[in-house]
């Protein structure tokens, strides 16, 4: 492998027009635009102070995985032509690329250093310098999942044949797990660190184990309830929130693996649920983005998000916002998060998709059709809000200790079991 850098001469931006609807040109060429050259971004012309905020979009052949960000800003992305690229956040002009063997379905993960490890169909791992070099690649085994780095810079993969491993920053195994029960199904999801360093594993059948970081000795393996089809999430005082596939949430206490409470949602996740200070933000298949307390489950608030094809986490945002994709109308959302209030809404050219926010949260990237990449400055938006009317309130909700109805609708519920 080489990497293949591209200069700055090779990225004329302000030559560049903007392309038609449905135009596609090479990814050294993203085309950089302001609000005046996007049709539907001129309904939405309240939003912007006119001559200060850019948005840069990108189309090509084939598709991107969700991106992430290093960092120095720099935007990540794979690609179904079998690259990884470094982006640059405030052009979107390409910084390199480097090619691989294999198709690529997850961005790379960041290590402590800078470092980039991802994994791809065909069972390495790979690992790249922060300039995207390639430094090495491994065989890890078949890997659907981004890899996971902890705050000790240890690198976790999860296998489809139900192995984790973990590796040091140079890529050197320190252990190795594999789940018990040969007819169990493998992990399709990334592992997840707790705050004590706990990593929990969640298989496709549903059963979650906890691993000690440094030797990978199981803690405890619980399986709460059906499978699962995405990654959970970890509070800071100390509880594991699992989604099952039949649309419930469960919270599991970290230490022991016992089931604090769990609750019935619209519908299963595809999309792994966002937590912060005491509140969970979940968006299920049924499109019904809803907001919990992670000390008993229950509802605060739901707002309904049109779309019934979700791969997107809500992503939180500066100035208290909660963004998330309304898919029917190809529109991204910010909402109130303490409250699930609607502040605004951008039409963007294409289905919105997976998202990340840069370091310093002033640009949220993501995911537009199946072609795309756009960012979206949030800060400046989030100052142009409005104070919501009577209108964008959701919906009643009123709770029972075995139920609770919201808009009118019963969804049962499960304190403790």
């Amino acid at each position: 492998m080489k990497i293949q850098p591209v200069t700055p001469s090779q990225v004329p931006l302000s030559a560049t027009p903007a392309a038609p609807p449905g135009a596609t040109g090479p990814l050294d060429a993203f085309q950089r635009t302001d609000q005046t050259s996007l049709p539907d971004l001129a309904r939405a012309a309240r939003l912007f102070r006119p001559g200060t905020e850019q948005l840069w979009t990108s189309q090509r052949d084939g598709y991107f995985t969700p991106p992430s960000t290093a960092p120095d800003g720099t935007v990540l992305a794979g690609h179904s032509d079998r690259h990884f690229y470094g982006i640059d956040p405030q052009t979107g002009a390409t910084r390199w690329t480097c090619p691989t063997d294999s198709l690529l379905e997850t961005p790379p993960a960041v290590g402590r250093d800078g470092r980039l490890y991802a994994t791809g169909r065909d069972r390495f791992l790979y690992i790249l310098a922060p300039t995207g070099a390639p430094l090495r690649r491994i065989e890890i085994g078949l890997s659907t999942a981004r890899p996971t780095v902890d705050a000790e810079g240890r690198v976790f993969v999860a296998t489809v044949a139900g192995q984790v491993k973990a590796l040091d920053p140079e890529g050197e195994l320190i252990w190795e797990f594999q789940q018990p029960g040969r007819h169990e199904r493998g992990y399709g999801v990334s592992p997840v660190p707790g705050p004590d360093g706990t990593l929990f594993c969640v298989s496709e059948g549903g059963i979650v184990t906890a691993l000690d970081p440094v030797s990978g000795q199981s803690r405890w393996s619980n399986k709460p309830g059906f499978g699962v089809t995405c990654a959970g999430v970890a509070s800071p005082d100390g509880h594991f929130l699992v989604p099952g596939e039949d649309g419930t949430l469960h919270c599991l206490d970290g230490a022991t693996g016992a089931k604090a409470w769990s609750v019935m949602l619209d519908g299963p996740l595809s999309c792994s649920p966002v937590l912060s200070e005491g509140r969970v933000w979940a968006l299920p298949l049924g499109g019904q983005l809803t907001c919990l307390r992670t000390s008993d489950g229950g509802v605060e608030w739901t707002a309904e998000m049109g779309g019934t094809i979700r791969e997107d986490s809500p992503v939180l945002g500066p100035e208290g916002l909660l963004f998330a994709n309304d898919e029917e109308k190809s529109d991204l959302v910010a909402l109130d998060a303490s409250t699930g209030h609607e502040r605004w809404r951008l039409h963007l050219e294409g289905t919105p998709g997976p998202g990340t926010l840069s370091p310093d949260g002033s640009v949220l990237y993501l995911k537009v059709g199946s072609k795309g990449l756009a960012a979206v400055p949030t800060r400046t938006l989030a100052q142009r809000v409005q104070d919501p009317g009577p209108s964008t309130r959701g919906p009643e909700i009123r709770q029972g200790e075995s139920h609770v109805e919201i808009g009118g609708v019963r969804l049962p519920r499960r304190s403790r079991g």
